[in-house]
């Protein structure tokens, strides 16, 4: 597996619920309420061949390549990045648009890209981000010392979208 795992681990407890609300919001049906900055992955088990259901955030979108771009912040302490290795044809759900995706993990250099433009465009949430907690400035931060986090701590993954689907039942 890529990277060192982290020492912290996922949302548990009190916490852990309230990081579920998203998918409630998309079971029944709200899930143009969340728009376009969080996605729900149904991904597959590797080990049991179960669907799960993530909701994560979204990095970025390139419209012209139709993919979307997200980063396991847990690192691969969490199940989805996984289980995606595994796994990388999943249904996903952002906003109303229902989707078939294949999940690629990026190369450092990649997930470096997808950093340092997310910062461009979104500077006071890049301050505010888990930058602290992935052991970088992220404002500060460069090429080098991005594309170590996304190495060693958080991987990152692009969703290419395969076709849009119509009802899939979530």
């Amino acid at each position: 597996m890529p990277g060192s795992p982290l020492t912290a681990k996922p949302p548990s407890g009190l916490l852990g619920c309230v990081a579920q609300l998203p998918i409630i919001f998309y079971r029944l049906g709200l899930g143009g309420l969340l728009g376009e900055s969080l996605i729900l992955l149904n991904h597959i088990g590797r080990k049991t061949g179960n669907i799960h259901q993530v909701v994560v955030r979204v990095v970025s979108h390139n419209k012209d390549l139709d993919t979307y771009y997200i980063a396991s912040a847990w690192g691969f302490k969490s199940q989805w990045p996984r289980n995606l290795l595994s796994h990388p044809e999943i249904a996903a759900q952002i906003g109303r648009r229902k989707l078939t995706v294949n999940a690629q993990l990026l190369t450092p250099q990649q997930g470096a890209h997808v950093l340092l433009d997310y910062r461009q465009r979104h500077p006071e949430a890049a301050r505010q981000g888990q930058g602290p907690f992935w052991g970088i400035n992220p404002t500060e931060a460069d090429d080098a010392g991005l594309q170590a986090v996304v190495r060693d701590k958080v991987p990152m993954f692009g969703l290419v979208v395969q076709s849009t689907v119509g009802n899939l039942l979530f």
